[in-house]
């Protein structure tokens, strides 16, 4: 009985194929398995992507961390290894002393030129003064060393030569690391 359920089940099998010739269809159980094939292949070419994907992500991400390392070693070195003292590079009646004593000046010239000295006159004098010291002791310095730094930034042609030659040999190295390590790749 076995024996003629397998003869039944092939003479069915080939029946479909045969009718599905006649019919203009010509999909037979023989090219599933190149389907499969082909999904396989597919499927492998989309996980191969997907890995040289996020392959790509982490060297951007590496890549990206390294220059913001090196940014932050940059500007560490012009804080440190740049005069951006705001206060060397002023003639001498615009140093600290000089703009505390003419506050200072002033206001006991207010004191003294007014006929009644009152409180009145002094918080009026001190305004002014407050101002002026405010803007020669703290904005122009703070805004002169972020002016300093943002422009030697911007500009490399400033940065001593020393740093530049630091910068270039750390280039190179890293240029062999990748080099070498796209060859293990290759390799592999």
């Amino acid at each position: 009985m076995q024996v003629f359920r397998a003869s039944t089940g092939s003479r069915h099998l080939k029946h479909q194929q045969q009718s599905l010739r006649l019919a203009g269809n010509s999909r037979s159980p023989t090219l599933r398995p190149c389907r499969a094939y082909q999904q396989s292949q597919a499927s492998n070419a989309l996980q191969q992507s997907a890995q040289l994907s996020q392959q790509q992500q982490q060297q951007d991400s590496l890549q990206e961390a390294e220059q913001q390392a090196f940014d932050a070693e940059r500007h560490q070195h012009i804080v440190e290894d740049y005069d951006l003292t705001y206060w060397h590079y002023q003639p001498w009646w615009l140093q600290p002393q000089m703009v505390i004593g003419s506050g200072i000046a002033f206001l006991v010239a207010s004191l003294i030129l007014d006929d009644e000295p009152t409180l009145k006159t002094a918080v009026l004098a001190a305004g002014p003064v407050a101002l002026y010291w405010g803007i020669f002791l703290f904005l122009l310095p703070r805004s002169f060393k972020k002016f300093a730094v943002n422009y030697i930034e911007q500009h490399p042609e400033v940065e001593e030569p020393q740093f530049q030659q630091e910068q270039l040999q750390q280039q190179q190295q890293h240029q062999q690391q990748q080099q070498e390590q796209q060859q293990q790749q290759q390799q592999q």
